[in-house]
């Protein structure tokens, strides 16, 4: 939430739609996820990325994902480690 709320304030004139979604105790059965994906607030072709915070605070480090054409937004995950975090982190690619 605190990412959505500091993009909010920015007062940054952004190109897309950004869409924050929370979903809370997914191990049930990804009924939040599932939800949303069968129920999207925007058409899922129009979907540019997909960013995925999970078991963020439970304090054991910090994995980043992306897949090639993406491997751009690592070094924002990892600025932002580096300033408020500064854990060692282990960045795979897929």
């Amino acid at each position: 939430m605190g990412a959505a709320k500091a993009m909010a304030q920015s007062g940054i004139q952004l190109k897309r739609t950004v869409v924050f979604v929370f979903f809370g105790g997914e191990e049930n059965g990804l009924i939040g996820s599932k939800l949303f994906a069968d129920n999207p607030v925007l058409p899922k072709e129009k979907a540019v990325t997909f960013i995925n915070l999970d078991m963020v605070g439970n304090g054991t480090g910090l994995s980043v994902n992306a897949s090639a054409p993406y491997r751009n937004l690592l070094k924002y995950f990892e600025e932002a480690n580096t300033k408020y975090i500064s854990s060692p982190v282990p960045w795979f690619s897929t």
